[in-house]
């Protein structure tokens, strides 16, 4: 008896978890890639002293098509302050717009920048200026100390940038044409249930700067990492 009501046990929850993994979205996930759309950035001060730089912001956006290996790339493009504007990238989305590929200039192979697909990772919704975005948290390793985590977001990209999960950049504001869609200030709320389990983060106070180093006295207005978190002091 005992071993049927855990056969029993064993199959429900191999159903379950199958059922999960088989979840989609509710909705029809909004494109990133869109002309018109602008991302603004802050740069880590390390690299506007490295490369004696007059401005520490940054501009993102996607202009025209470009076709690499027969396959058609939305182009993006970025520019530091007033200096000339750079090619940064072929750009595509894939599934849905669940997934990002980039091809950086001169190659021609793509590479994956993120899958919003992927299980590995905290899924859900949440409502930044009475808009509802999925959002997925995404960890990496740095300074071989800590995770440093970073937020994505459907239609706006990361908090890093729009482009990619690994940067010292730090966005501050995402615009739609005129309309301004995501500020670093906003309030962010949940909006909806959660699709996966969140593994939750160091609730240390330690502040890091952006190489891992433990910082005793933040500056203010400097950037820096609190409980595996970008903030601004």
């Amino acid at each position: 008896m005992k071993k049927t009501v855990m056969l029993a046990a064993i199959f429900s929850w191999l159903f379950v978890v199958n059922s999960l993994s088989q979840t989609k979205w509710t909705r029809e996930v909004r494109p990133l890639l869109r002309e018109g759309k602008v991302w603004v950035t802050k740069l880590p001060s390390y690299i506007v002293k490295q490369m004696n730089l007059t401005n520490d912001t940054c501009r993102y956006w996607i202009k025209g098509d470009t076709i690499i290996g027969d396959v058609t790339y939305k182009k993006a493009y970025s520019q530091i302050g007033s200096d000339e504007p750079t090619y940064f990238g072929g750009m595509m989305e894939q599934d849905g717009n669940h997934k990002l590929f980039k091809v950086i200039p001169g190659e021609t192979t793509p590479s994956l920048v993120y899958d919003l697909d992927d299980k590995k990772y905290y899924m859900g919704e949440y409502s930044i200026r009475g808009i509802n975005y999925f959002r997925t948290e995404v960890s990496h390793k740095i300074g071989g100390m800590m995770y440093e985590v970073f937020y994505l977001y459907e239609e706006i990209g990361s908090d890093v940038g729009p482009f990619s999960l690994v940067s010292d950049e730090f966005l501050l504001s995402c615009y739609d044409g005129e309309k301004c869609i995501y500020q670093f200030t906003d309030k962010i709320e949940k909006a909806t249930g959660i699709r996966h389990i969140r593994v939750s983060s160091s609730k240390s106070q330690t502040v890091y700067d952006l190489q891992g180093r433990r910082v005793e006295n933040p500056k203010q207005g400097e950037i820096y990492i609190q409980k595996g978190k970008k903030i601004r002091k």
